[in-house]
């Protein structure tokens, strides 16, 4: 289906431009000249509009439909990332990423909603490999700000450079998105919802999401400053580390498909979760150049099918999916929203070494929280209480 690839292009073009931002984080706090709590509070501004975009977009895409959201936002998108560059204090950086946010924020969920249709069109998981062109453009965003570093260009040049390329390049590829509109709209509309009954799998499978977010967004947001700060590594080798982060994931969602229906997305998301927690413990015992890169590697592969499978487990219920899938997407950008201000303000009363056993806590999480994604594609039927879950 040609709509495959424009909405790969897609989610490439948007994990390039957003997750850039991070790459670049430690010019701009230099630039800025703000602090750990002050850097957290304007990441949670960031956060904060990403989450109200993803709940305004679902009107949107009621109304316009999620293809013509995807053609029309990812240009603009691409745009907003150029402001950036020009902030100088705490005001400016977080209204720059407010809005960044809200056009990131309602493109997510209009991707994922384009996406989830999709796989339920083709009746077979395709998600992860989907999402795996959002770590390509997560792993791009690295390579080019490597490159920024090292070639000594301040986050203006690189920002206006890569926003407006991308600006010009990406409607060429989006002009082949086909119409996608929710399979489920007509049945829900005529189907009573019981929206208590939809309640489990919302908070369960958004709770997946929320602790799979605060680990991502930790290293997105915080990764090259923690390695730079509390293991005195130099720029361009931590930047080096989120490279291989950005590798790790892109390489895992890759396979990602093959793996749910090999071992089942219960113990995917399972032994993902365990493997995450222990490579965030490793990176805080030692925080050394090697053990960095390793870890961070391995953190990036094993955050990389979470998600998409739980979206799956969401976009597989039948009615009341577009509801579920929506909240879940929402739930998921709230982990963005409580990662980067925990991170901040816990770094500021016991140091930002400390600060990163908060992901590390809710990526252990996860291996109990399995059992609910029991009903993405390949899988059994969703769980819907927690009554039903299987015994230790």
């Amino acid at each position: 289906m040609p709509g495959r690839g424009a909405i790969v292009v897609a989610l490439a073009t948007h994990a390039c431009i957003t997750t850039s931002i991070g790459a670049r984080m430690p010019a701009i706090r230099d630039q800025t000249g703000l602090d750990a709590p002050q850097l957290g509070l304007a990441l949670g501004a960031y956060a904060l509009a990403l989450l109200l975009g993803t709940r305004l977009a679902g009107p949107l895409v009621d109304r316009f439909g999620s293809r013509d959201m995807v053609r029309v936002g990812i240009p603009v998108l691409c745009l907003t990332l150029i402001p950036i560059g020009l902030v100088s204090d705490l005001v400016t950086l977080a209204a720059c990423l407010v809005l960044l946010g809200l056009m990131s924020g309602g493109l997510d969920v209009a991707m994922n909603a384009y996406a989830v249709e999709l796989e339920q069109r083709l009746g077979r998981p395709i998600l992860s490999g989907i999402h795996a062109a959002w770590s390509a453009g997560m792993l791009a965003a690295a390579a080019l700000a490597w490159l920024a570093v090292v070639a000594g260009l301040p986050p203006l040049a690189h920002f206006t450079a890569l926003g407006i390329t991308l600006a010009l390049l990406s409607p060429l590829a989006l002009s082949r998105l086909e119409d996608m509109r929710p399979t489920a709209t007509a049945q829900d509309s005529a189907t009573r919802i019981d929206r208590r009954a939809l309640l489990a799998p919302v908070l369960t499978l958004g709770a997946i999401g929320f602790a799979s977010f605060v680990a991502e967004g930790s290293i997105i947001d915080w990764g090259t400053i923690y390695l730079q700060d509390v293991g005195g590594i130099a720029p361009n080798v931590a930047v080096l580390a989120y490279l291989a982060n950005s590798l790790g994931m892109l390489t895992s969602r890759l396979v990602g498909d093959r793996l749910v229906t090999i071992t089942g997305p219960v113990a995917l998301v399972r032994w993902a979760g365990v493997a995450l927690g222990l490579a965030l413990a490793c990176v805080i015992a030692r925080p050394e150049p090697i053990v960095g890169f390793v870890a961070y590697a391995v953190m990036g592969f094993a955050i990389g099918p979470i998600f998409p499978t739980a979206l799956s487990a969401a976009g597989n219920r039948g009615v009341g999916q577009t509801m579920v899938v929506g909240w879940v997407v929402s739930l998921a950008y709230l982990g963005s929203v409580a990662g980067p201000v925990a991170i901040g303000l816990t770094a500021g009363s016991v140091g930002l070494r400390w600060a990163f056993l908060v992901p590390m806590a809710l990526a252990f999480g996860l291996a109990l929280l399995a059992p609910f994604v029991r009903g993405a594609a390949s899988g059994q039927r969703a769980l819907t209480s927690v009554a039903e879950l299987p015994p230790r």
